[in-house]
């Protein structure tokens, strides 16, 4: 089966070169996906040692003179100590390079290498290139593997798997003048496992090697008693897969035995496995964690199954031990943004890269958040962004700390690459904070305490405590382009979203910020129902805190730990409600409300009022019988219910009884449409205004039995360039009911991309009645509701002393003819 390749484009800046690099993505007949492979081949002193599949694909980086590496980590580079590396084997790209050469460095932290040996590489094929000096590992350093050249358009072989089967086959450096860049991992934009291998030769190799390579990445404050997790990274040393392991915990004197089952873990990859703790007593703990088992035996090396991880873990209500800085990354973005979601998917990956190390906090401001609904702005949005000298969105700050050009403001590609020069900083300041959601009261008290290690480079300090909320879900423009996974039932999820600063805009004053002097501040908010009728979910929220020398320079920060307080008397809180699927040609649709019981009691019933602003039928009422335990969550779905049209209506949902009991609580407004758009008309216009690859795009409209297709279209030529074309195709309408409209993209992307802005329409008598931006992935779906076969004509146009009217549906002619004949629109004659 044939698949055709995106052509990509990605910008990538860097803090020490004034250019840009286009990479691309060559888009030609390829063999479809496969699962992730490493066809590692060993024997007793034989070795071949790769992260890739066998494929090669072409990325284009433009003219430029570059190295491409993968990487043997120190982690595992020990483990072959001793032993050669005497071939390296290259699947090079699809055009010539010059003055190409293999290479082998030792440290990704720097660009030097220490062999080089001139290699002719053929395109589009594997070269095996034998050292005419072999290297011999020494076990006490990364070893880098690849090879460099320049072209008018550098094009690397990688295998182009969509999934990453490892974390170190994609490492690449630009030259610039005489000096290459730093190394930079292709594996963080999409493009996974560069065609490289390496043969390596010594005594006997490990059939099975598991060793644990981190614990954690932060030293860990805790309250006593209270809920915290070790992160251990687990890496699989050897040529075989892993379909499981067995590790042990040991913490103090806890320990605690996991057994990780189910997976396919790849030669030379890592694992990362949570357990949660707690400690009553107070002090400094090392962690320790040994691997046991590989696949149901014990490994081949012992010597490297036990890591331990010094003071590891402070119990304390003041924690007193210095640490290093956290990153607080503040993201700028709208639900209009079209490269938000791409935002906010690397913030995430940051944040999930560093456990406990990275807050994030979304703020929606600017010209794409603004005069839209829902309306997720604040009043602290513009004042923040002021100050950091953005020029787009999606933009975000690292601590608000200058790294390049004068200004604070970072592209998403270059969060991943500061953020580690923060973490690496010692902090003068620790902070720890905890959080009391009280549900009967709806009060939130935040505690935040805090120790100075070191003298502050400022005489004041400024605290800051920031309520963020998750799993809001609303509308985001390309939301299912970059980020599909945050796409649920077409809404987008957003989450660490801004809602409140209980400090102020700027933060409250700390005075003494000298080395010892500690300080405890505590604030209480009255938690509304909604901040700019956006409902604010109890269940959802997150507290960061984090300190900052003045409006600018944030030193640390921190996640409030959280303990809720369930109300002693029958209590929930609607968390969301959600539009259900119901195609009819009717004005009926359906909702299901989802709730939290909030209560220390179970709730066995309840009913619930929910109105529709503007339909005719309204005041409807439901009674579900249900046990729903004190802190579980639960989803009703409520009777077919009127809704006002096709126009988004406000519908508001209030429980009005629970147990059988009056109750008076919160009400939940959310907005419903009729997911069918009406129509008279006994024939359909369909216009596609495809994208620069209309090879991937098609439609079809389905009947009124959902299965017989009435029209269809597509695929169509490509274009020669990133435009787009008009496709126009009408469809006969026979019978009354409901109609499917689908428009496929074979590809993924949609049509509207860098590639075109591709979108389509359908109308009826003249009429656009829907409409679709281009925006989605493999699929796009209307419904059409056909109340009639009549077109909506109301007048025939007057012709010489002809004259015509219509009434009721009937047509007056004011002339006598002896022969006479009608037509439709269409031209069929009816009479």
């Amino acid at each position: 089966m044939k698949k055709n390749y995106l052509l990509l484009l990605a910008i990538f800046l860097f803090a020490n070169f004034a250019y840009a690099q286009q990479l691309e993505l060559t888009k030609s007949d390829v063999p479809g996906y496969r699962a992730p492979q490493t066809t590692t081949e060993t024997n007793d002193n034989t070795l071949v040692f790769q992260y890739c599949t066998n494929d090669i694909y072409s990325l284009n980086f433009g003219n430029y003179t570059l190295r491409a590496a993968m990487v043997i980590p120190k982690h595992i580079a020990k483990n072959f100590a001793g032993k050669q590396i005497t071939k390296i084997h290259v699947g090079f790209g699809s055009t010539p390079a010059s003055n190409t050469q293999v290479f082998i460095g030792e440290s990704l932290s720097s660009s030097n290498v220490v062999y080089t040996q001139s290699a002719s590489l053929s395109v589009s094929t594997w070269n095996e290139i034998t050292l005419t000096t072999p290297y011999t590992i020494t076990g006490n350093s990364d070893v880098v593997i690849g090879y460099e050249g320049t072209s008018a358009t550098f094009r690397v072989g990688f295998d182009g798997l969509t999934i990453p089967p490892a974390e170190y086959g994609s490492y690449y450096a630009l030259k610039s003048g005489s000096t290459y860049s730093s190394w930079y991992n292709l594996a963080e934009e999409g493009y996974y496992n560069l065609s490289i291998k390496a043969t390596i030769v010594g005594d006997s190799f490990a059939t099975t090697d598991i060793s644990p390579i981190s614990i954690n990445t932060n030293f860990i404050n805790v309250f006593p008693n209270e809920k915290f997790s070790l992160v251990a990274k687990i890496s699989n040393n050897s040529a075989s897969s892993l379909s499981s392991f067995k590790i042990k915990y040991v913490l103090g004197t806890t320990e605690i035995e996991k057994t990780v089952s189910g997976i396919n873990l790849a030669p030379w990859s890592t694992y990362s496995v949570a357990q949660d703790f707690s400690l009553a007593d107070e002090g400094v703990y090392n962690a320790k964690v040994v691997t046991i088992e590989a696949n149901g035996a014990a490994d081949d090396v012992a010597s490297n199954d036990t890591l331990t991880a010094l003071n590891m873990v402070e119990v304390n209500d003041y924690p007193t031990t210095p640490r290093n800085r956290n990153v607080l990354l503040e993201e700028y973005t709208g639900i209009n943004c079209q490269y938000c979601p791409d935002g906010h998917r690397r913030a995430n990956l940051l944040k999930s890269n560093y456990p406990g190390r990275v807050g994030v906090i979304n703020i929606h401001q600017g010209s794409y958040a603004a005069n839209v609904t829902p309306n997720y702005t604040t009043t602290f949005g513009n004042a923040l962004a002021n100050q950091t000298g953005l020029q787009g969105y999606p933009v975000g700050t690292i601590n608000r700390h200058i790294f390049a050009d004068g200004v604070t403001a970072l592209n998403r590609g270059q969060w991943a690459e500061f953020s580690p020069v923060i973490l690496a900083s010692p902090s003068p300041v620790n902070l720890v904070a905890k959080s009391v959601v009280d549900y009967s009261t709806r009060t939130l008290t935040v505690t935040v305490n805090g120790h100075y290690t070191a003298n502050s480079a400022a005489v004041t300090n400024l605290l800051n405590v920031a309520v963020l909320q998750d799993s809001i879900m609303g509308p985001q423009v390309s939301g299912e382009v970059y980020y599909p996974e945050m796409v649920h039932d077409g809404l987008y999820q957003h989450n660490h979203m801004l809602r409140n600063l209980l400090t102020g805009q700027w933060g409250e004053t700390i005075s003494t910020t000298t080395n010892g002097s500690e300080f405890t501040k505590q604030y209480v908010w009255t938690i509304p129902a909604a901040i700019n009728n956006v409902p604010v979910n109890l269940s959802k929220l997150e507290i960061l805190a984090f300190i900052a020398e003045g409006h600018q320079e944030i030193i640390t920060s921190t996640q409030a730990t959280q303990t809720i307080v369930y109300s002693s008397t029958p209590l929930l809180e609607i968390t969301s409600a959600k539009q259900l699927v119901h195609h009819s040609a009717d004005l009926l649709v359906k909702e299901e409300m989802s709730f939290i019981n909030t209560s220390a009691i179970p709730v066995t019933s309840l009913e619930v009022e929910y109105n529709v602003t503007g339909a005719t039928n309204s005041n409807n009422i439901a009674t579900f019988n249900l046990n729903i335990a004190s802190g579980a969550s639960a989803t009703v779905e409520l009777p077919l219910f009127y809704c006002a049209g096709s126009n988004a209506a406000n519908l508001s949902l209030t429980v009005t009884k629970i147990n059988g009991a009056t109750y008076a609580g919160q009400t939940f407004i959310t907005q419903v449409s009729k997911d069918v758009t009406q129509i008279n008309a006994n024939k359909i216009k369909v216009e596609i205004w495809q994208d620069r690859y209309g090879s991937e795009t098609s439609w079809k409209l389905f009947g009124t039995d959902g299965v017989s297709v009435v029209g269809s279209g597509g695929p169509y030529d490509n274009l020669t360039s990133n435009t787009t074309m008009l496709r126009t195709q009408d469809v006969n309408i026979t019978q009354i009911g409901t109609y499917r409209f689908e428009i496929y993209d074979s590809y993924g992307d949609g049509i509207n991309t860098i590639y075109g802005a591709g979108h389509y329409q359908l109308s009826a008598n003249g009429t656009v009645f829907s409409t679709g931006d281009g925006r989605f992935t493999k699929q796009d779906t209307k419904y059409i509701g056909v109340n009639s076969l009549i077109s909506a004509v109301e007048n025939i146009t007057k012709n010489a002393d002809i004259q015509t009217r219509v009434e009721n549906k009937s047509i007056f002619i004011n002339e006598n003819f002896e022969n006479a004949q009608l037509f439709d629109i269409t031209g069929r004659k009816i009479a």
